[in-house]
């Protein structure tokens, strides 16, 4: 298991006050694994910005290996081109919790909340970055966008009128004689083979009769 530092020392809230029973190291196991049972990823920093744990969800996203992360700053990272820009550096910028979109190097996108921890004393000492991947979620709204504009350019091509759609200019013609003779009081014999339509040119006559 990679060495990661001691998240107990990094944050010295009250919170962890547990740590006087259970050996810190213990307790940094114990945390570690949570982590990486997590589906999420889990990315932390300290408030310097290098790179102290990643669980393996983060991994398995990105597609590196974590070494490759580790004991870096997101500077760094950035320029190695291992993300194209860091949701922790805004959080330590504006000292709040800051969600964006980001492109790992694999070109997988994902969601990213950056969440800072402050010590007693109010400086950050921790940020803690959760990863949730929108690839296929952005994949299936491009999919969903093309499929809006087919259907779109498919109802340009149907007309709709009197409650009734059609395509053909035959059926338009039919229609507008229907709607000729409907106007004189006189009998219409409509003829056809079954389920052309016939009950339908009827109701017509008799709606603008």
């Amino acid at each position: 298991m990679k060495k990661t530092e001691n998240i107990c020392e990094k944050n010295n809230s009250k919170s962890l006050n547990f740590c006087e029973d259970i050996p810190c190291t213990e307790i940094n196991s114990y945390i570690e694994s949570i982590l990486n049972t997590v589906q999420d990823g889990v990315y932390i920093t300290d408030g310097k910005s290098k790179t102290i744990f990643l669980n393996n969800a983060y991994e398995k996203l990105s597609g590196t290996k974590k070494e490759l992360f580790l004991n870096k700053t997101m500077t760094r990272i950035i320029e190695e081109g291992l993300i194209d820009k860091s949701g922790t550096m805004e959080a330590l910028n504006s000292k709040k919790e800051i969600t964006m979109n980001q492109t790992l190097n694999n070109k997988n996108q994902v969601l990213i909340t950056s969440t800072p921890l402050f010590d007693l004393d109010g400086n950050i000492n921790l940020v803690v970055t959760t990863v949730r991947d929108v690839t296929l979620i952005n994949s299936l709204k491009n999919e969903l966008n093309r499929t809006t504009l087919d259907m779109n350019k498919l109802k340009s091509l149907i007309h709709e009128k009197d409650g009734i759609v059609y395509q053909s200019k035959q059926m338009e013609n039919t229609i507008l004689t229907a709607k000729k003779v409907a106007v004189y009081d006189t009998s219409v014999l409509i003829s056809g083979e079954t389920g052309v339509g016939k009950d339908i040119v009827a109701r017509i006559i008799h709606k603008n009769s």
